[in-house]
């Protein structure tokens, strides 16, 4: 979540019976759309994408409007703020919203006084509350406060939608997104009505912070009090505003009904009549994502990954030099076919894989080539999803032998499809292709496993079927298989490298440290943005040890581990004269660590700073140093906004500068130190 841009939109004179006063010189309501800059990772805060796809569906549905766009943060003249029906912004908030900037906030004050619609879309109903909390109650009913609003990621089942005509042809949905609830709205309600509730699941809420937690959204939750994601609010002269807390992923908008919702609200806001089926758009595949931010297109991901079934038939982990195996799965009643490849927990290189001669059975015994139908959608995690060829494009071998049917294909992989009538079952045979297997650097290294499914598959089973622990040194963690992968590895002459540790002995590591005994001190960083519910008892602080001298670590201990320690990118490690002090830096904290007794466990557990800024980020507060003049350094990247005390008291310099981002005299990234 960042800067804000501003979307305007007004309402038209449609031939669908939209009656709006026309304001434009050719008679036409005017929208105008204005985007915030690029922000978060690929799929993502799509500001400038999202404004032109709302653009081109109002042009489908609403043909009688008027549309201007506005793309990354650029804000519109006077005159056509002037002309503008309603405004939307789609952007960052926080404390660089543009409704705040500048005098943007008194522009804007013009036209809301005058009547003028308001719509925020997901971050863009964030505002400080002391800059812009006011403004937001009167002009959009209500806003995301700090310290009181919160900003999950969770699925929402929105089952009954009121009767409004925001709510016009809405059918009851269901999407995963980052839904911020417990708004902070007009005394009473007054004037807003909830469009969209649900009530969260109490994981949704954590411990106390600017944006997870506090002790009333906690009581409200667990007595399941329904949450408002989605509200419309009316003002006293006439002035019409919606909040949409939804929007995080790009994807959100191919859910018709939500996209339905939204473009109802813009017409709304601008006081035009929305037809009783609400304002119909179509988009496809490519319209969907087109304008994308450059910042690496996303690979679209299916909905099969976002499921919960098991599978219905899986087969062994194959290895380099398996013939191909046969797999069966009972389709009886089935309206889905998932097919998984699954990297077997050795790394993915080398995994291209294929399902040979796949084929749907009825019940009389006749059968369907499955290389027949079109599939639904398919991800390959190197290369493509191809028929009648490897992954890479080649024949299709495995083991050597030849075949002319089948899907190739490289772990992880989804391949999804709409069964078109009635199947018994469905069987194929699988194995590595000699595509991958054969490479020079592959070593033994390539495993799969492959799985099949009749709904959408859990997350996990997407991702990796890593070897569960037991046993000891390598066996335990699959290092003899992880060391093969080192073979790829290079380091200039008269150096080398080996392997030490391997997943799942430690997992996403993205900070170590080393102690005075030769231990590796590691922070995890798994539960990351979109990731928030990777290992729901935290990230954690571990200690990897080397206990027989073979340059393996062959013991792991958790040092300190917190459902609020997340986001950690930095560690030091201090020893004492007995046990250890550790400095571990996880946005939006700075923690120190106390082992006192010297058993390797944090008795103590101590905040030291408060970071502020975008905190679930890796352009974050990092690690510390102790330096040889008896200081701390350490620095953050340019998502820190403020260097605070725990009791939310500004750090200030030497000089007596407060340390924010706000140019006086810092600004961006910043290297501290300190007694």
């Amino acid at each position: 979540m960042k800067t804000t841009p501003l979307l305007l939109l007004a309402a038209a004179t449609l031939g669908l019976g939209f009656t709006a006063t026309a304001k434009t010189p050719d008679g036409k309501p005017l929208i105008v759309l204005i985007a915030g800059r690029p922000s978060h990772g690929p799929g993502e805060h799509e500001h400038n994408a999202g404004v032109q796809l709302l653009a081109k569906c109002l042009a489908q549905g609403a043909p009688g409007v008027a549309v201007k766009v506005h793309l990354s943060a650029e804000w519109p003249g006077a005159e056509e703020l002037a002309q503008a029906d309603t405004v939307l912004i789609y952007s960052d908030g926080g404390g660089g919203h543009p409704a705040v900037q500048g005098d943007h906030s008194a522009s804007l004050k013009k036209e809301m006084d005058r009547g003028c619609g308001y719509v925020c879309l997901h971050y863009a109903v964030e505002v400080e509350a002391e800059k812009g909390g006011p403004e937001f109650l009167d002009w959009l009913g209500g806003y995301f406060e700090k310290n009181w609003s919160v900003n999950p990621h969770w699925q929402a089942n929105y089952q009954t939608l009121p009767k409004h005509p925001v709510a016009n042809g809405v059918k009851p949905f269901s999407t995963n997104d980052e839904w911020y609830y417990h708004m902070r709205f007009r005394e009473g309600m007054k004037g807003v009505t909830p469009i969209l509730s649900d009530v969260p699941p109490e994981k949704t809420v954590g411990k106390d912070g600017p944006h997870s937690g506090n002790p009333t959204v906690r009581e409200e939750v667990a007595a399941k009090k329904p949450q408002h994601t989605a509200w419309v609010a009316e003002r006293a002269n006439g002035g019409r505003g919606f909040g949409f807390t939804g929007g995080h992923f790009h994807k959100g908008w191919a859910n018709d009904d939500q996209r339905k919702l939204v473009l109802n609200a813009i017409v709304w806001t601008a006081k035009a009549d929305v037809p009783a089926s609400g304002v119909e758009s179509k988009l496809t595949a490519e319209e969907l994502n087109a304008n994308l931010d450059p910042k690496g297109a996303p690979k679209p991901k299916p909905a099969a990954a976002f499921g919960e079934a098991k599978p219905i038939a899986q087969s062994k982990v194959l290895k380099k030099g398996d013939a191909a195996q046969p797999i069966r799965a009972d389709l009886k009643g089935a309206k889905e076919l998932h097919l998984v490849i699954s990297d077997a927990g050795d790394s993915f290189a080398c995994d291209w894989a294929d399902w040979i001669e796949p084929t749907l059975i009825k019940a009389d015994g006749s059968k369907v080539k499955l290389t027949s139908l079109k599939w639904k959608s398919a991800t390959s995690g190197h290369g493509e999803v191809r028929i009648g060829k490897s992954t890479g494009g080649g024949e299709l071998r495995v083991n050597g032998e030849k075949f002319e049917d089948g899907l190739g294909s490289h772990a992880v992989s989804v391949i999804s499809y709409d069964l078109p009538g009635e199947f018994a079952a469905f069987e194929a045979k699988v194995g590595l292709d000699n595509g991958g297997s054969d490479q020079p650097n592959c070593g033994t290294a390539a495993s799969v496993q492959f799985l099949v499914f009749n709904a959408a598959p859990a997350k996990q089973a997407v991702t990796t079927t890593a070897p569960k622990s037991g046993g000891s040194g390598g066996d335990r963690y699959g290092l003899d298989k992880a060391k093969a992968n080192m073979s790829t590895f290079t380091t200039p002459e008269g150096l080398s490298a080996s392997l030490v540790a391997a997943e799942p002995m430690i997992q996403n590591p993205t900070n170590i440290d080393i102690d005075p005994r030769g231990r590796i001190w590691a922070v995890e960083c798994l539960n990351y943005r979109k990731y928030m519910d990777t290992r729901p008892e935290g990230d954690r602080v571990v200690i990897l040890e080397d206990t027989n001298g073979d340059g393996e670590a062959d013991k792991a201990k958790t040092f300190f581990q917190d459902k609020e320690l997340t986001n950690p990118l930095g560690i030091c490690v201090l020893p004492q004269a007995k046990g250890t002090k550790v400095i571990v830096s996880a946005a939006p904290w700075v923690w120190l660590l106390t082992d006192a007794d010297g058993d390797d466990v944090a008795e103590d557990a101590k905040k030291i700073f408060k970071i502020g800024g975008v905190w679930n980020y890796d352009h974050q507060i990092h690690a510390f140093v102790f330096g040889p003049d008896g200081k701390f350094y350490f620095n953050s990247g340019n998502s820190i906004t403020d260097l605070n005390y725990p009791d939310g008291t500004r750090v200030k310099d030497m000089a007596g500068n407060e340390i924010t981002n706000k140019g006086q005299p810092y600004r961006q990234g910043m290297v501290f130190r300190c007694d």
